[in-house]
């Protein structure tokens, strides 16, 4: 499948599908970096997209179609104090995903925190670990498409 179609068959989010990278917010297109523009699939911005519906929620910023996979990047503070917060937002995209049946979940090229900011967490610590094991990629400073 590709990832049009996968957004398209995930309800929730299948009328939030935009061209490129324009669902990426202004403040955080500098921090993605695919290589070859003609292979961006589409963007979802899937944090204001559910906004209403899960109002209460951590929800997970953007869903990203890079040669048909689907790269999801988290925009946020990259410090150990965040570690909880990232991990949490993780536990629900995973979830919402599951409860959609989206094929997203299957065809995606990882779970990438971006580092809004400074990174200020250790490669090798035990944080970075722990962020390893939840299946996070980061926190770095860019989220390049062919990771």
């Amino acid at each position: 499948m590709s990832f049009n179609s996968d957004v398209a068959s995930t309800s929730d989010i299948s009328s939030c599908i935009q061209i490129g990278l324009s669902a990426i917010r202004r403040t955080d297109r500098s921090k993605i970096n695919c290589p070859n523009s003609r292979n961006i699939n589409g963007s979802v911005d899937i944090d204001s997209c559910l906004a209403s519906e899960y109002p209460h929620c951590n929800r997970w910023d953007y869903a990203i179609g890079y040669n048909h996979k689907c790269y999801f990047v988290e925009v946020h503070p990259a410090s150990t104090s965040e570690i909880g917060t990232m991990i949490n937002k993780l536990n629900w995209l995973k979830t919402w995903l599951r409860n959609q049946s989206s094929p997203l979940l299957s065809n995606h090229a990882g779970f990438h925190w971006i580092a809004s900011g400074n990174v200020s967490i250790s490669k090798g610590s035990p944080q970075a670990r722990k962020l390893a094991a939840s299946g996070l990629v980061g926190p770095k400073r860019q989220c390049g498409c062919t990771i």
